[in-house]
């Protein structure tokens, strides 16, 4: 399933058959590895065709494509907060959206303003046709708004129980056995949407006996205990549970993919100093895990 050089040749026509040779190189690259200048050269020039990388998308994307957001700093030796340091001392952005099917094979991505914020993100993708699979964020007015308004459906995944939940707490959870993994789950609606709630039954013991050996106060304790083990999230629609356990699945698969793309980048200073260089190594990095669903 990897990139045809045809299909490549196509998008980024002066630099086409030398990108598809980068992306076999970056294949095999660990923490340390080193490109040639040529490559990081190639890599620029991928990286500010934006006409050329939304052709691939549109000619990679299934019909049930789905984008997931990756936001903030890549530097080489910490990452620091731009609302402490400001953008330069910060890094590089990687703000991105990687685009896949529902099983996480990539189609491209979606570069964004250095610095985009995650409300921008969101409805950066107006009337795309995505669903947005987001990181684990806050159920916030805010977040709500950006989704509402970029037109998509979203499966907004949250860490905790959200605060509001409680009137929704009798509910029963049933038996949920998926790729391998048992869960105790439920659906239910939640505030006008739905919520899909998942305990993997396998590490709730241990993840409650931390909470429990933690000084916290009775009131944090409480509400912690309560939500140990959890995974949620929250829709619009009414999904198949089976359906959302996938595509959360596919985020976290997603993310730690998208974790050792930002440290190999971290390592070499030329990518963080050329914005377009780090765009086309993103995007080479996605490309040559499509290999990996061949």
């Amino acid at each position: 399933m990897s990139v045809s050089g045809d299909l490549l040749e196509g998008c980024f026509r002066e630099s086409g058959t030398r990108f598809g040779s980068v992306i076999s190189s970056i294949d095999s690259m660990r923490f340390g590895s080193v490109l040639s200048d040529d490559d990081i050269a190639i890599l620029s020039s991928v990286g500010r065709n934006s006409s050329g990388i939304q052709k691939l998308i549109n000619a990679l994307s299934p019909d049930d494509a789905i984008a997931m957001e990756y936001l903030g700093p890549i530097t080489s030796s910490a990452p620091f907060d731009p609302r402490l340091c400001g953008h330069t001392l910060a890094g590089t952005g990687m703000d991105v959206f990687v685009i896949t099917d529902a099983y996480g094979v990539p189609a491209g991505i979606i570069p964004l303003e250095e610095h985009t914020d995650r409300f921008s993100a969101f409805i950066s993708l107006k009337n795309t046709g995505y669903t947005i699979v987001t990181d684990a964020v806050p159920c916030t007015d805010e977040i709500i708004r950006a989704l509402d308004r970029s037109g998509c459906d979203f499966i907004l995944r949250q860490t905790q129980f959200p605060p509001s939940y409680g009137p929704n707490s009798h509910q029963k959870m049933l038996s949920l056995k998926y790729d391998g993994k048992e869960y105790s789950a439920c659906k239910c609606r939640y505030e006008k949407r739905w919520l899909f709630m998942f305990l993997c039954d396998k590490n709730i013991g241990s993840v409650r006996d931390a909470i429990g050996s933690m000084d916290l106060r009775g009131q944090d304790s409480d509400y912690l205990i309560k939500s140990a083990g959890y995974e949620n999230a929250i829709s619009e629609t009414g999904h198949d549970i089976r359906e959302v356990r996938k595509l959360i699945d596919t985020r976290i698969r997603t993310d730690r993919m998208m974790s050792v793309c930002r440290t190999i980048i971290s390592s070499d200073e030329r990518l963080l100093r050329d914005r377009d260089a780090t765009i086309g190594f993103i995007l080479a990095f996605v490309l040559c895990h499509r290999r990996e669903s061949d």
